[in-house]
């Protein structure tokens, strides 16, 4: 389906019920994709502002939204998120820097390597939210302590000596370093699709085995296949040729 008839469509049934919604629209580069992404400043604002008032709407209490950019458009994304979750619902803008862009000497400037994913909350201080962690290159040891009165009182043990513990992840922040698709298994040559280890960081941060993901700009299927994997319930909006040659596909390999 056309996705906001597909929005207006589900919004009786869904309203207030999606724990997580993902998009990756059109970067409104000008440009043609398998996408169509010709559109001017004016309509590309109108057309994700109507469908984020609708996500809004869909979205649960808990819930959170992540819209995806690049240089393009990110600023346009982060004005529309403020208008329609309020700025005090923003969570985090985290980067997506590709480990293998290859640099373009061709212009007087440096080669774009990263993509925005902007992340708003339906109410900030109630939002459902998951660390990650990552491994850390060198373990470090800790001290082990406790809290008294809000004093910090370091362990030791029946020699004396302090308590350690090994450390070997940390908690991640909002540099994503994940290669760009090349020869990886999961390609379908889908010239915007996206690694699943990113939206499987996306999903495990913001949702739980059995919560609800909606993706209507659902493009190669990535955010479904990977919903699927994690034990989730998911939608999927797409329409035109991709949608049966590119995702459905998929989406049997991927539930066989």
């Amino acid at each position: 389906s056309e996705n906001y008839q597909a929005l207006n469509t589900i919004l009786p049934k869904f309203k207030e019920k999606v724990q997580t919604i993902y998009i990756d629209p059109p970067f409104n580069t000008g440009n043609d994709f398998d996408y169509v992404d010709r559109f001017q400043d004016s309509t590309w604002l109108t057309i994700i502002s109507d469908r984020l008032n609708l996500a809004k709407d869909i979205l649960y209490k808990r819930g959170n939204i992540f819209l995806h950019l690049d240089f393009n458009a990110d600023f346009y994304g982060r004005m529309l998120l403020n208008d329609v979750f309020g700025r005090e619902n923003f969570s985090n803008e985290i980067k997506w820097y590709y480990t293998n862009k290859i640099p373009d000497t061709r212009k007087q400037s440096f080669t774009n390597s990263f993509d925005v994913i902007l992340a708003y909350a339906k109410q900030y201080n109630d939002k459902l939210f998951n660390w990650l962690f990552e491994k850390r290159d060198k373990p470090i040891k800790v001290s082990k302590m406790k809290k008294e009165k809000g004093k910090k009182i370091y362990l030791k043990g029946e020699d004396g000596k302090g308590l350690y513990e090994v450390r070997t992840e940390r908690t991640m922040d909002n540099i994503w370093q994940i290669p760009l698709l090349h020869a990886q298994p999961e390609i379908i040559e889908f010239k915007t699709q996206k690694p699943e280890e990113l939206l499987r960081r996306i999903l495990a941060c913001s949702t739980n085995a059995n919560l609800l993901v909606l993706d209507f700009f659902a493009g190669s299927g990535t955010t479904l296949a990977v919903a699927h994997k994690l034990n989730r319930k998911w939608i999927g909006v797409e329409m035109g040729a991709h949608f049966d040659n590119k995702i459905l596909p998929r989406m049997k390999e991927v539930l066989a």
